[in-house]
């Protein structure tokens, strides 16, 4: 923004706010930027870091699995608890337009 956008915002802030009101919102302002670069340089001077920076790089260590033989791959069967999803739909009843499985939209 160049000097005749911050010159009009100021105007604008001026007629809405007021004189008395804006200086004071801008000596607040001022304070807490002066204080918050106190703190950050007291913590420079303090030889503090970032709670992460102290810390070790995580270190992935490698875990040995073991081989498997193929004869120790046991085949599973595959069991089915419900019967009405082991039998495939009978085509003749599907390819005669029987409609008792269906039910009726009432």
């Amino acid at each position: 923004m160049g000097g005749w956008e911050w010159a009009i915002l100021v105007l604008i802030a001026l007629l809405l706010i007021g004189g008395s009101r804006l200086a004071g919102i801008g000596r607040n302002a001022g304070k807490a930027v002066r204080a918050f670069k106190e703190e950050t340089a007291a913590l420079k001077a303090d030889g503090s870091t970032a709670p992460g920076a102290a810390r070790e790089p995580f270190r992935s260590e490698a875990i040995a699995v073991p081989d498997m033989d193929d004869s120790e791959i046991v085949d599973a069967e595959l069991i089915d608890t419900d019967p009405d999803l082991a039998a495939p739909p009978d085509s003749s009843s599907a390819a005669s337009g029987d409609s008792s499985d269906v039910p009726d939209k009432a």
